[in-house]
């Protein structure tokens, strides 16, 4: 969840049940569809038991995801809600925890890139 290069590895796990629409809005200048995600962390975890503890001890059990996408199915605008539990006893004070709140915004869908290899010395 907080890897951006993994950003989507949740939408996977997604089935109908899991989205609902928010409605219509601009991120922009791009009309777009809001819909709300509850990602299921059994899913995400993909049956891996130790995970799954792990990460409803440290997110609890509900991650809300809000998505934007375009009338090409592009993702224009990513929201993730969560709190944050630290799960290291904290001297018998209870965990401590923080909200996060994730917005990533996509353009330039197809922009044609240059990209060059750094030289071999540089790696």
């Amino acid at each position: 969840m907080s890897d951006p290069a993994n950003s989507f590895a949740y939408t996977k796990s997604l089935s109908e049940k899991d989205v609902r629409k928010v409605g219509e809005e601009t991120v922009h200048g791009v009309s777009t569809t809001h819909y709300r995600v509850d990602v299921d962390l059994s899913k995400l975890a993909e049956g891996d038991s130790a995970q799954e503890r792990e990460l409803r001890a440290q997110l609890g059990d509900d991650v809300p995801v809000d998505l934007w996408i375009d009338e090409d199915g592009l993702t224009r605008r990513q929201q993730i809600r969560m709190t944050v539990k630290d799960t290291a006893q904290t001297g018998g004070t209870g965990a401590r925890q923080a909200q996060a709140k994730v917005v990533m915004d996509f353009s330039g869908f197809g922009t044609d890139v240059e990209v060059a290899a750094p030289p071999a010395t540089a790696t």
